[in-house]
């Protein structure tokens, strides 16, 4: 009887796991008894009631379809119990027969009148109430589920199976605490503590309680060393809690047990990608592709290894491959693309990105990174031409917006890009980037009063904004006024981002303003360091030094900013600053 006992439970389990018709709870067993005498119960429940006489036709077609199940001739077995319940509608275990028949099917609403026509002819009886509720879990009807399992408890206060099937369902629904009072009374015995302990580990994991699943999840496996749900879930969580090495030690162990288990070689192959293990990926992948489980997305995740590491004509041989048993994977051309692209290989790279339709959910991906291609090769009117096509097909996606602005302000078309930028903000106005960008726009188009208010808007919806800090503070060092409030932004900034070269700058030209030079050095000399390309961090530096009388030295940095500078009115400023020290030079010297 307990091998029974713990069958009728896996049933039951099954039952709230899956909602599939073909799911365990399709039958409660499926091992007939032969009782010519009378009726049996088809089912590996502890049937001790006394039939009665079965009428004659009914017990024919119950022979029937007894006859029909052990041949796995499902439709006819299901005939044969609905003339035996027509021919003898008053045999409550001809009812529970036909239900199991009707949830194999599907037929759930079936099922369950013949579930409720069972219990109008015995109300207490156990096995009819859990029919019912396996049922009532199956279409998702929980908080009636949950009052059947408690009527059985309340038929039968010792019925472990009935309880731990309520804990589960209690969990299920959200009801965390009484989901582990109630599973914590079946942990304490035999047969059903094993599952108790997992699902209880499964409840506190979802509720965020990890150091009790983590516990919950051990007594499990002390119970069941080799279970592979409670292996999986356990590494799981200690993915969540940041804990990889002991994740990857489960995963293994699951693997040394069943080496076919493509799901976990799948997250273990993930989790190396994410510590750029990409070696100990690869292999995974590549054992993947021996059991041959979805060759495509294996093959896929090897392309892009190779891609990561820097090898993006392998990675687009794996690329290829894939599209060539199935051109209409989008996704995988446009990582084909993008291995051309790595690979400087920009004919091909636009050739696959052309062939992605708008449709598709890589269309906006595709024109992005061809626009990027035109904007490399100095085509910048083509990469406009893109991403207006690209936001036009799409007009719904506001990414493509964005970058069609910011392709607008590369053409010089400040004032279309504020009008999408403008659109945007009004669409999403807690959106502290949409702001932030919107005030760099109003900035360049000589507009600071708005730009400033903008700016301010950006750091009122994320106060750690340090883009938006940056900028609204070196605005006001730049203007020489409100140089407190300015350092104050800028530090806040530098909080975010302490080794920030630009950032770093604006602290050192707030200094500068206030005419503190040595502190202006300071700073300036760390920026350059840090952000050494930036002609307008030189340019700050030189200006610095020549306040100090550090004349040469002014003019050796003025002369690098000049060599970097890409704006002519930079660059005509700084030739006039070099030849004032220059000729300051050759009338006084320099120290």
């Amino acid at each position: 009887m307990k091998t029974r006992r713990n069958r009728r439970i896996l049933i039951g389990i099954c039952t709230l796991a899956t909602i599939s018709s073909s799911g365990c709870a399709a039958l409660r067993g499926t091992s007939p008894e032969s009782e010519l005498g009378g009726w049996s119960e088809i089912a590996p429940a502890e049937i001790t009631e006394v039939p009665p006489a079965p009428d004659a036709a009914a017990l024919g077609a119950y022979l029937r379809g007894y006859v029909a199940l052990t041949r796995g001739e499902q439709q006819e077995a299901l005939g044969a119990f609905e003339e035996a319940v027509a021919a003898d509608p008053s045999t409550p275990l001809l009812r529970r027969r036909l239900t199991g028949m009707y949830v194999r099917e599907g037929r759930l609403d079936e099922a369950l009148v013949q579930a409720d026509a069972a219990l109008e002819l015995e109300p207490e009886s156990t096995e009819s109430l859990l029919l019912r509720a396996d049922i009532l879990s199956a279409m998702n009807r929980y908080d009636e589920a949950i009052a059947v399992y408690r009527e059985v408890l309340r038929l039968d206060p010792t019925h472990r199976e009935a309880r731990l099937l309520l804990g589960i369902l209690q969990g299920k629904v959200g009801k965390t605490d009484d989901a582990v009072e109630t599973l914590e009374v079946v942990a304490g015995s035999e047969p059903d503590a094993f599952l108790a302990h997992y699902y209880l580990g499964r409840i506190q994991a979802a509720a965020g309680k990890y150091d009790e699943a983590e516990t919950s999840y051990l007594q499990a496996l002390e119970l069941n060393p080799r279970a592979e749900p409670v292996l999986a879930d356990l590494a799981l969580l200690y993915e969540i809690q940041q804990e990889p090495a002991r994740a990857i030690e489960i995963y293994e162990r699951i693997l040394r047990i069943n080496p076919r288990q493509a799901e976990i070689r799948r997250r273990l192959a993930g989790l190396y990608m994410r510590q750029e293990k990409f070696d100990d990926a690869l292999e995974q992948f590549r054992e993947l592709e021996r059991f041959d489980v979805d060759p495509q997305d294996t093959r896929t995740k090897i392309g892009l290894i190779y891609l990561e590491t820097g090898e993006p004509q392998r990675a687009a041989d794996e690329f290829s491959l894939i599209l060539a048993a199935n051109p209409d994977n989008h996704r995988v051309r446009y990582y084909l693309g993008s291995a051309y692209q790595d690979a400087e290989a920009y004919d091909q790279a636009i050739l696959e990105f052309n062939q992605i339709p708008p449709e598709h959910d890589w269309y906006a991906d595709a024109r992005r990174a061809a626009a990027q291609i035109y904007q490399e090769q100095g085509d910048i009117e083509g990469a406009v031409d893109l991403l207006e096509d690209a936001a036009n097909q799409k007009p719904e996606d506001d990414r493509l917006k964005l970058l069609y602005a910011m392709a607008l302000r590369e053409v010089g078309d400040i004032d279309d890009a504020i009008e999408i930028l403008e659109d945007l903000v009004e669409k999403e106005p807690d959106n502290d980037h949409y702001h932030f960008t919107l005030g760099a726009l109003y900035d360049e188009n000589g507009d600071k009063d708005l730009s400033i208010a903008t700016m301010s808007k950006a750091i009122e919806i994320n106060p750690e904004n340090a883009q938006a800090l940056n900028y609204l503070g070196y605005t006001f060092a730049d203007q020489g006024v409100r140089l407190d409030e300015a350092e104050a932004l800028i530090r806040r900034a530098l909080a975010v981002s302490p080794d920030d070269g630009y950032y770093i700058d604006s602290l050192g030209w707030v200094y500068y303003q206030r005419g503190d030079y040595e502190a202006a050095v300071e700073q300036l000399e760390r920026a350059v360091t840090l952000s050494s390309n930036d002609p307008t961090i030189a340019e700050h530096l030189g200006d610095a030094y020549r306040e100090l009388g550090r004349t040469r030295e002014a003019i050796r940095k003025y002369r690098d900013a000049l060599s970097r500078s890409q704006e002519d009115d930079q660059s005509e400023r700084i030739r006039a600053k070099i030849e004032a020290l220059q000729k300051a030079v050759l009338r006084h010297g320099d120290s």
